[in-house]
């Protein structure tokens, strides 16, 4: 299995906190996934570092 890591900035942050209240989600790590999801089409396997 590939374990692929992502860092949001602190300029980026602000964004995605803004998909995660948008769309009421329970975390940073479901607005990220949601995004990934959108972009690439599938639903990618992610293990949280948080």
């Amino acid at each position: 299995m590939e374990i692929t890591t992502i860092a949001v900035s602190p300029e980026n942050a602000d964004g995605l906190r803004a998909v995660r209240d948008e769309r009421n989600l329970r975390s940073m790590d479901a607005a990220l996934e949601q995004l990934l999801e959108k972009a690439y089409g599938e639903t990618p396997t992610a293990e949280s570092t948080n």
